[in-house]
Formats: C-alpha cells, sequence, structure tokens
C-alpha cells in the first residue's frame, strides 16, 4: 500500500452501528361480546378496553380505559323508540352485569392502534360520559347522531364507525366478531394481535372464551 493511500485511508470516517430507540409504550383495544344461551338481543352486549402499555423492567404495565355504553337502568329494551338515558360502565360492572344473568363472554384482542385512534377512543368515551348522547338499542339513525347502542358506541370513534351504520349487524357475540372482523379490514395501519397481554388488560377472576377475528358463533352454545 502506498503512502498516500493509507493516508486516506486514514481520513475516512469509520462506521458505527447505529442504535434504534424502541418507544416503551403501546396502545391497545380489546374487544368483548357477551351473549345468552340460547341468543336473547335483551341479554346481549358489545364493549371494549382501550389500554396504553408501558414496557417495564418487571413487565408490561397497562393503564386500561373501557367504553362500555348501557341504558342507565341497565335493562335492554331493543325495540323501545325513545333515546333514553346511557351510563359507560367500567369493565368490572360489565362483567358483573353479565354474570349476573348468566352471560357467556367472548374476547377478541388485544389489538395495536395508534396513538391518535387511542386518543379518539378516549375523546368518545368523555363524549358519552358528558350526557350528551343518549342510549338506544336500535341506536342512532345517523352516523352523528347523538343516540348510540353499545356496538355503535367506541367504534364511531375512527373509520368502522365512517363506514357503517350499524358496526354490529348482530346481537351479541356473533355481532361483536364481525365488528371486530371489520375494524382489521378497514384499519389504514397493520394489526398486530398482543394475546399476552390479556392479563395486564382484563380484570382477573372473569371468566372470558378468546376468539379469532369473524369467529362464527353460533346462537346455542355447544
Amino acid at each position: 500500500m502506498t503512502p498516500t493511500r493509507l493516508f486516506v485511508l486514514l481520513l475516512l470516517p469509520i462506521a458505527t452501528p447505529v442504535a434504534v430507540a424502541q418507544s416503551p409504550d403501546s396502545y391497545y383495544i380489546t374487544v368483548f361480546g357477551s351473549g345468552s344461551n340460547p341468543l336473547r338481543a335483551h341479554r346481549t352486549h358489545t364493549f371494549a378496553t382501550v389500554s396504553h402499555v408501558r414496557e417495564t423492567s418487571a413487565g408490561p404495565v397497562a393503564e386500561n380505559h373501557t367504553i362500555s355504553w348501557m341504558p342507565a337502568t341497565l335493562n335492554i329494551r331493543p325495540l323501545a323508540l325513545r333515546p333514553e338515558p346511557g351510563a359507560n360502565l367500567s369493565q368490572e360492572e360489565s362483567f358483573r352485569w353479565a354474570e349476573s344473568l348468566g352471560l357467556r363472554t367472548s374476547v377478541w384482542g388485544p389489538f395495536t392502534i395508534t396513538p391518535e385512534r387511542y386518543e379518539a377512543l378516549l375523546a368518545r368515551k368523555a363524549d358519552l360520559e358528558s350526557g350528551r348522547i343518549s342510549y338506544r338499542a336500535l341506536g342512532g339513525f345517523t352516523k352523528d347522531a347523538a343516540v348510540s347502542n353499545c356496538g355503535q358506541s367506541f367504534p364511531r370513534a375512527g373509520v368502522v364507525g365512517q363506514k357503517y351504520l350499524q358496526p354490529t349487524p348482530l346481537p351479541g357475540e356473533q355481532g361483536t366478531s364481525l365488528l371486530v372482523e371489520r375494524g382489521i379490514i378497514t384499519s389504514p395501519h397493520p394489526v398486530v394481535e398482543r394475546p399476552d397481554l390479556l392479563p395486564a388488560i382484563v380484570a382477573p377472576g372473569h371468566p372470558v372464551v378468546r376468539r379469532a377475528a369473524g369467529e362464527r358463533i353460533g346462537r346455542f352454545r355447544r
């Protein structure tokens, strides 16, 4: 090697690996559907928990918020035409309501969502709890209505609610399964499922059945 070439090589910058920092924060939605055996519309419910998960040395820690829109009386009247006051239940209250009626609850997810979607869902939760929106099992007949059923409650924070007037075309677990499938199909971002996070999101002591998006769930339990 000539002295000139050696001098040039010594002047070249040394390439060093660049570490790409990964955010410890991630966001998820977990969807639940409850139903009776055999299926009865007044014994069904759809709700969701949205979560901000932070990875720590002790494992994932979740900050959970639930959208569970019900009539304030907790008495669902499928054919009622007049809207009535609604109430947003916690996840624990939703499980207790379902279990008091002997309902089974299925779960889908958790599925990844963007931080923007997470914020939109929290804004929708605040809107429901503001008293501006009423409950009716038949739901709202326009997408921006000040009336909602459980299946319209959280989907209307995003693309599913914009595309479908009734995001859950059927009540209970089957309708919820279709809602989840529609949400994945219409998502503008890749959706990843993280069932390993369920212990940090689902309240302990409440049995749930894990389901796949779009899975068919019959009117009668096997």
